[in-house]
This record gives structure tokens, sequence and C-alpha cells, in this order.
């Protein structure tokens, strides 16, 4: 959490790390799923990151509500963050892709269950595969 403001920035994707982003001022967390030799994610370019990439993250604004927002878009991403710096200020966070559409979808909630309530209803539950798959 930020001390300033107690607001906790989580989310993009799997990462070695805090689970929280704290005291950044400019931090490059890049996106792309690959097998990194050092993924240890401490926000200093070239970013690193590990397999899994989930284009959502959430935080708890200074007002007390809670933000999330889901980049649809699947090419290598850098999330460059700036958390607050103030009290009464809101994180930062800048989005820079190597190609494909602008897609974002906003949501607000009350708790954070309540924005991934509305993620799963736009993106669907993940399926249950067979069996058979995992090779038994």
């Amino acid at each position: 959490m930020n001390e300033l403001n107690d607001n906790p920035l989580m989310g993009m994707g799997e990462r070695a790390g805090n689970l929280l982003y704290k005291n950044e001022n400019g931090g490059v967390h890049s996106r792309w799923t690959h097998d990194a030799a050092n993924p240890i994610d401490d926000g200093y370019p070239p970013g690193r990151n590990m397999y899994g990439f989930q284009p959502f993250y959430q935080y708890q604004s200074h007002t007390k509500n809670w933000i999330g927002v889901f980049n649809n878009n699947p090419y290598a991403t850098d999330y460059i963050v700036t958390t607050p710096q103030h009290k009464g200020e809101d994180a930062v966070i800048t989005t820079v892709t190597i190609g494909g559409a602008i897609e974002k979808y906003f949501f607000q909630g009350k708790k954070p269950d309540d924005l991934i309530t509305k993620y799963v209803k736009l993106t669907g539950m993940p399926i249950m595969p067979p069996m058979w798959s995992f090779g038994w």
C-alpha cells in the first residue's frame, strides 16, 4: 500500500515481487508471456514478467471506491506506474503497447468483489478442461 494514502494497486498479471505496487515513481512493468531468465518485477526498465498475462488491474481511489481496468489487447504492453505523491491523488498508469486496437473497460464498485463480478460478466467464467487433457 502507498504510505501516503493507503490505497492499494494490484493486478496486471503474474509477477514475482510484491503483490501491491507501492512507492512507484514511473516504474516500468512489462507484460508479455515469455520465459524470462530473471522474472523479478522491480519496476526498473526493462520490465520483467512471468508466464501469466491478465491485462486487468484494480485500485482503491482516494474516494474509497474501487476502480478496475481491463485492457483487451493481446500485444506486449508496458505499464508505467506512478503511485500517489500527495494525499488525495490517485495512481497514474500509462500503457504503451506495440500494436493492436485500444479497447479498455472500466469498472467501479464499493469493494473488490464488485469489480470481479463485473469483469467475469464481461469475459465469462473459465471452463474446466476435461480430465483427458491433463494426460490422465
